[in-house]
């Protein structure tokens, strides 16, 4: 027997099939393997036609209004959940209503578990209490209990109360929709949504509450000391952020967060969902950039945790498209920021000086400034800043044009870099500098128009390689402001870097190729000149590997 419609008239739908909402047990069961989000009364409303908008239709509702509409759905709700549990009593067989009481009352766990899962999934939308008991069982301390609800929390969200399509809206943003599709006509009147569609509002901002105590509950056990489980808890924020939408930025707030995890092992997996989801979601780089960035200028986060973060940044992969070129140019203001609080340059604002004594407030200030400056220099680690160097040099060639005068901007230290960091920093630093010289046929160093005293090599006639050297060498004592010079004299100095280099260093083969690149880039002979015979005073220094290397370079 069907049951009383919220609506006056029979509804249903335009395929024939009735809403959730108006039958009654057998009714439901047959409509099981339709979800509560795709019955007509949780669709959502078409945008108003029309060129003419309505004085009524798009503002803010009162809160009069708006609270009437909820009691009017709660009411509606708690009579549809009346009458579904009375017709599900007078169908059911009383042995299986039984075998449920004895479970809930005196099963194992497992039983439990399984049981309320099953309550919930024949119909969300009367099984509330069921859900609560679930959330209830997740929040307790024992272990077993508590992993147990949440991996049945997370299926239940995932597989059937939660849209795959769109986010769940609270009840003030429903009504908001409604009004804007049907505004109030010339007589000052709306039309009312039906019971069932308000029904069906409030249970889903029920279901949108309830899944951010989920959220605070699977964050909470995160932070428990034993590895599996959180390594288990990040598989279930994978699952949740690439298959719903709903609450993603929470989700990802709570992967991003277990990046300064203690166990390496959970960080490391922390980055690796966090490319799983990219990969899945490759318009999501900007959310991810802007949560890291909250992370690496946190005041009290740890090298670790800044660590990870930077290789999170810097492994993105990008392509040509607009939005891979934004999210490049993101990371480059990121970098740059990160860039000068490594290096020292953002030391915060001194206090005034006074004659005589000074306060006790001036004295802690200048204790936590020192404090401050060490935990910098601690934190300009090589392999922090070569993770850096890195994540410029894979996102360079992507950002825009605007990004890259920007890092022009902080060349200086990247020479400073270059010339006292080792050697896999420098090759970072100066592999970035190379990005930023202008083009071969802009570039006035490129082409030099002087002529050789000693005649033209090409027909024999040079043979002044010592005269070569000597004009490189004035040439770059000389260079001023020239990128271009200052990078080949960089570079010209870090050669005899080599002679310290280990025979399986793995930087030696990207110091050699960016050698090679400079090179073949370059025409000005006197340099070239220059940089042959310092690479041939290289072959008597190094290992015999290294030294058929550098000859096959030449």
């Amino acid at each position: 027997p069907r049951m009383s419609s919220f609506i006056p008239p029979p509804a249903s739908t335009s395929n024939g099939k009735s809403s959730i909402l108006e039958l009654d047990y057998e009714g439901t069961q047959k409509l099981a393997e339709e979800k509560w989000f795709e019955t007509p009364e949780a669709a959502l409303p078409s945008p108003p036609q029309g060129k003419g908008k309505t004085k009524g239709g798009q503002g803010k509702q009162t809160r009069g209004y708006i609270n009437s509409l909820r009691a009017r759905s709660k009411r509606a709700l708690q009579a549809s959940v009346d009458r579904f549990t009375e017709e599900k009593r007078k169908i059911q067989d009383s042995s299986e209503r039984k075998w449920f009481s004895t479970v809930m009352s005196t099963g194992t766990l497992q039983d439990k578990v399984a049981a309320l899962t099953l309550a919930v999934q024949e119909s969300p939308i009367h099984s509330l209490p069921y859900l609560d008991r679930l959330l209830l069982m997740a929040s307790k301390k024992a272990a077993r209990e508590q992993s147990m609800g949440l991996e049945a929390l997370k299926d239940l969200f995932l597989h059937t109360l939660l849209p795959d399509n769109r986010k769940l809206l609270d009840f003030e943003e429903r009504v908001s929709r409604h009004c804007a599709t049907y505004p109030k006509r010339k007589n000052n009147q709306r039309t009312e949504p039906s019971d069932g569609q308000v029904a069906t509002w409030v249970f889903e901002e029920q279901i949108k509450e309830r899944y951010v105590k989920f959220l605070e509950m699977l964050q909470r056990a995160l932070n428990d000391p034993q590895e599996h489980v959180k390594r288990g808890g990040l598989n279930w924020c994978l699952e949740l952020l690439c298959e719903r939408p709903e609450a993603e930025q929470q989700i990802l707030t709570i992967i991003v967060n277990k990046l300064g995890d203690l166990k390496k092992k959970v960080a490391s997996q922390a980055v690796f969902t966090i490319h799983r989801t990219l990969q899945r979601h490759p318009g999501m780089k900007s959310n991810v950039i802007k949560e890291v960035e909250r992370l690496l200028f946190r005041p009290n986060v740890s090298d670790r945790a800044r660590y990870y973060g930077l290789i999170t940044l810097n492994q993105m992969v990008f392509t040509e498209s607009s939005i891979c070129r934004k999210a490049a140019g993101e990371l480059i203001e990121v970098y740059i920021a990160l860039f000068k609080t490594l290096m020292g340059q953002d030391s915060g604002p001194k206090p005034a000086t006074t004659k005589g004594k000074r306060s006790k407030k001036s004295k802690k200030f200048n204790k936590s400034a020192k404090a401050t400056q060490l935990s910098t220099a601690d934190a300009a680690s090589p392999r922090m800043v070569s993770a850096l160097l890195t994540g410029i040099n894979r996102a360079a060639p992507y950002a825009p044009q605007e990004y890259r005068e920007r890092l022009e901007e902080e060349s200086d230290v990247l020479f400073t870099l270059a010339h006292t960091a080792p050697l896999p920093a420098a090759t970072q630093a100066l592999t970035v500098i190379f990005h930023m010289l202008p083009p071969a046929d802009e570039d006035e160093d490129h082409n030099p128009t002087r002529k050789h005293p000693k005649g033209d090599r090409d027909k024999g006639e040079y043979s002044g390689a010592d005269e070569d050297e000597k004009q490189y060498q004035e040439d770059a004592k000389g260079s001023g402001g020239s990128l271009t010079k200052r990078f080949y004299r960089a570079l010209y100095a870090k050669l005899l870097a080599l002679a310290e280099v280990s025979s399986g260093h793995r930087w030696l083969t990207l110091f050699l190729n960016l050698v090679y690149k400079a090179l073949l880039r370059d025409e000005n002979r006197p340099r070239l000149s220059a940089f042959a015979r310092r690479l041939l005073q290289c072959c008597w220094l190094v290992s015999p590997h290294i030294s058929c290397g550098i000859l096959h370079l030449l």
